[in-house]
């Protein structure tokens, strides 16, 4: 059961490659980040553990939250399945939702009474790299706009039957998306995501 899941993600991610986001404005990619050469292309970020996940964010934003924090044995984590890292002058936020399995982030992937829905799209795969790890997934990209202009909103969400993924970026115009572009891509694609 776990490795059909493990598996119907990797699928997930692979069919995000190049996938839109915010619709005329730029392409992105997210992956597992599990490659040496993709961590050592984040050297310079700063590591944030939750409870089934690490991700690499920049080293100048700020991570929430921070507590509570868990020791065991030489690991350290913040007992979280979701965190945010906003940017110095608060143009930009990242966030992801990363539980060990489904999960429910449903504020993230609706509108508040102050967002109105700019686009959304929803796609559904069937995995067929192997029958008996086959998993069906839904990968939904979906982006929200402040109804008075203060900022933008664009999630992609991962769905299988067991698990739920999201990533986000929160900003304020196109200018400061386009600034932190790159670093939102590499966030993502440094997500490593732990299992039992």
């Amino acid at each position: 059961m776990k490795n059909s899941v493990l598996c119907a993600l990797f699928l997930a991610f692979l069919s995000c490659a190049n996938k839109q986001e915010i619709k005329g404005y730029s392409k992105s990619t997210i992956g597992l980040g599990k490659s040496d050469e993709k961590i050592s292309s984040v050297k310079s970020d700063t590591i944030y553990n939750g409870n089934w996940f690490s991700i690499s964010y920049p080293k100048m934003f700020k991570a929430q939250p921070i507590e509570p924090v868990i020791f065991i044995n030489n690991y350290i984590y913040v007992e979280t399945d979701e965190a945010s890292f906003s940017s110095e002058n608060e143009e930009v936020e990242f966030f992801v939702y990363s539980p060990q399995w489904g999960g429910n982030p449903h504020a993230y992937l609706k509108a508040t009474n102050r967002e109105e829905i700019i686009s959304k799209e929803e796609e559904s795969n069937q995995g067929d790299f192997d029958e008996e790890n086959a998993s069906e997934y839904t990968t939904s990209y979906i982006t929200f706009k402040e109804v008075s202009g203060k900022y933008t909103r664009s999630v992609v969400s991962i769905k299988t039957a067991t698990t739920h993924l999201v990533f986000g970026i929160k900003y304020k115009n196109l200018k400061s998306y386009n600034k932190y572009k790159e670093d939102y891509l590499k966030f993502k694609t440094s997500l490593i995501q732990y299992a039992d």
